[in-house]
């Protein structure tokens, strides 16, 4: 919960700055020679993404594409700049495989004790333990 808090804080606090277009960034991208809208297009990533954080049924695919950010602003912080400067992504990248994996043993645990819900090939639900097709 406490690496989730933080997580969130991060990329949230990170997205907002991409999206209010600060200098420091702009001059990040262009030396990276990336273009502009793709700050804005990773800002608006990293905010939905911390919002989705807290949101259960898009909790997964946010950790999932955060992992994939994160990959990419650790290539690029070590291809342009220094290890130094690649820091905050890998200990973020870092953070977020492990609330990943305590997102999977969270829902390993539900289906467990009967709370998950496993999908139905027909197009219902199953629940954990309930009868199966005939």
């Amino acid at each position: 919960m406490v690496v989730t808090v933080l997580l969130s804080l991060a990329f949230l606090s990170s997205g907002i700055v991409k999206l209010t277009g600060a200098e420091q960034m702009r001059q990040g991208f262009e030396s990276w020679g990336y273009p502009i809208f793709f700050m804005y297009v990773i800002g608006l990533c990293e905010v939905a993404g911390a919002i989705g954080l807290w949101l259960r049924q898009f909790s997964f695919a946010a950790k999932v594409c955060f992992i994939i950010l994160m990959a990419g602003a650790v290539l690029t912080h070590l291809v342009f700049d220094t290890f130094k400067d690649a820091m905050p992504p890998i200990i973020l990248f870092i953070f977020t495989v492990v609330v990943l994996g305590l997102h999977r043993k969270e829902r390993l645990n539900d289906v467990a004790v009967g709370q998950g819900s496993t999908p139905d090939p027909v197009g219902g639900a199953n629940r954990a333990g309930a009868e199966g097709h005939q």
